[in-house]
C-alpha cells in the first residue's frame, strides 16, 4: 500500500463537509484511515508493506496541538498546513 496523496492548499484555510480542514484531510487523515481499516489484511499478508510518502517540508512548521485544524484568527497559511499535515503523516509512520 502506498499512501501518497498530496495537496498544497490555497491562501485562505478550507475546510470539507465534515468540518476538517481540507489540506489535513487529503495529506493525512485519509491516509491514517485507510491504513488503520486495511491494516488487518497487511498484517495477514505474508509481503505486505505500508509507504507513505511524506515531504522534506514536514521540517518547516511545529504543531500547535491545540489548534492542530488552524481554526484560531491568523494560524492558517497553505505552506503551514502542508507542513502539518506532512509531519503528521511522518509521526503515523
Amino acid at each position: 500500500m502506498i499512501n501518497n496523496g498530496g495537496r498544497a492548499g490555497p491562501d485562505t484555510r478550507e475546510t470539507l463537509k465534515q468540518g476538517h480542514e481540507t489540506t489535513l484531510t487529503v495529506n493525512y487523515l485519509g491516509h491514517y484511515l485507510l491504513t488503520k481499516n486495511l491494516l488487518p489484511l497487511i498484517k495477514e499478508s505474508e509481503s505486505g508493506r505500508i509507504v507513505n510518502v511524506s515531504s522534506a517540508a514536514y521540517e518547516f512548521y511545529g504543531i500547535d496541538i491545540g489548534d492542530m485544524q488552524m481554526e484560531k484568527e491568523g494560524s492558517y497559511g497553505p505552506l503551514k498546513a502542508y507542513s502539518h499535515s506532512k509531519l503528521m503523516q511522518i509521526m503515523m509512520t
